[in-house]
């Protein structure tokens, strides 16, 4: 009888031991899946982070190179100033003279207004700076236009 006792508590422990590696192989075959579908959702993420950077970089390219064209621009427009190829003009008028005799006529001397050379570096320092800042606007419209709402996840 202690036999068929030994058996059936074996055969016991067998049946418990299977029905325990059948539970244990569900919960690692779901964590699998579980941790597969992480992969998958994080291979996207990263799918994603290549495209907005990818997209972000050839923006800061085209902007800088338009950025950089615009500052040899005036580069050039200052230099072409200062060696007296080209003159700045601006667009003023001029006081007329208060004529010392009431009733003579006098003529305008003709001469149109021009910038003092001390305020041609500042002028030019401004044009820079402006056409620097649209540069940059334009360049964050766009990343905000194609990047953030163009590429979606």
């Amino acid at each position: 009888m202690s036999r068929y006792v030994f058996i059936g508590l074996s055969a016991l422990a067998a049946v418990l031991l299977v029905l325990f590696l059948v539970r244990d192989r569900g919960l690692l075959s779901e964590e699998l899946m579980a941790s597969r579908a992480e992969v998958v959702k994080l291979q996207a993420d990263v799918e994603f982070a290549a495209q907005t950077m990818a997209a972000r970089d050839a923006l800061d390219r085209k902007f800088f190179k338009e950025m950089s064209d615009a500052k040899q621009e005036n580069e050039n427009l200052r230099a072409a100033v200062d060696a007296g190829n080209r003159r700045v003009f601006v667009k003023a008028s001029c006081p007329k003279p208060v004529s010392s005799s009431a009733g003579a006529t006098s003529l305008d001397d003709g001469a149109s207004a021009e910038l003092a050379a001390n305020a041609r570096q500042d002028y030019f320092d401004l044009r820079e700076q402006i056409v620097e800042t649209e540069k940059q606007l334009a360049g964050l419209q766009e990343y905000v236009r194609q990047v953030m709402q163009g590429v979606k996840p």
